[in-house]
């Protein structure tokens, strides 16, 4: 059990949370205190491959999201023209990650399918929502079906498919990128938590404090310790 001002959220919380709605809030953990995001990429240029920096605003990044959260806020739900008709879907949550990781498939089009099918609502004439389960015939989907479907889930979660365009500082070529917000966040998180071991580390050799005094130390304390720590073995060398 987790709680959040002093309320008590169940584990299932996090799961039922939106695919982009997660990124959202590890972005937020990630980069507390920080104004920007910032990863390398690769220049896609064969004469040039080149590593670039890029930096992105966090809050325009989190505003992407809450402005999709908003427009689709009214009935949770996103209406997907197939055929001449409205087909309604909803976003994918963690729950239906770990599903998904848990089912298997013959190939790759038919996990498309299942996946699609899993997020598929029916709405009836007085706008009751309930999941299709297999009330959609797999016939009914087509690639081009799953074309449009993959591009409304798209635009509705920005942050989980995210594509940024970027102009080589080098070279002077743009492309376009896929950017793995989820994974660039807990890589970050990482960092930090290698860093604060390190940290632990040092404070306990130095003044035998365990961990559970270190980490009550405020994070200004502790990086001022380790500064004379470093004055100290400066001194000695």
């Amino acid at each position: 059990m987790t709680e959040i001002n002093g309320h008590a959220l169940e584990r299932s919380f996090f799961w039922k949370l939106t695919i982009g709605k997660r990124i959202e809030f590890l972005l937020m953990i990630s980069m507390i205190g920080s104004e920007y995001f910032s990863f390398t990429e690769r220049c896609t240029t064969l004469n040039c491959k080149k590593q670039m920096e890029v930096s992105l605003a966090i809050a325009e990044l989190i505003n992407m999201q809450l402005k999709t959260d908003d427009d689709n806020s009214s009935d949770d739900k996103i209406a997907v023209r197939i055929n001449d008709q409205d087909v309604f879907i909803r976003k994918p949550t963690g729950q239906d990650q770990l599903e998904w990781l848990s089912s298997s498939f013959t190939n790759e089009y038919d996990a498309i399918l299942a996946i699609i099918k899993s997020l598929l609502l029916i709405v009836d004439e007085n706008g009751s929502i309930t999941t299709s389960n297999n009330y959609y015939p797999r016939s009914s989907i087509s690639k081009e079906s799953i074309d449009i479907f993959n591009s409304a889930l798209m635009e509705a979660d920005p942050l989980v498919n995210f594509h940024l365009s970027i102009v080589c500082p080098y070279c002077g070529k743009e492309d376009d990128y896929h950017i793995d917000l989820e994974e660039q966040a807990l890589a970050i998180m990482q960092d930090t938590q290698n860093k604060l071991f390190e940290q632990v580390h040092r404070l306990a050799q130095s003044y035998h404090w365990n961990e559970q005094e270190i980490l009550t130390l405020a994070p200004w304390k502790r990086l001022r310790y380790l500064s004379l720590i470093e004055k100290e073995e400066g001194d000695e060398a």
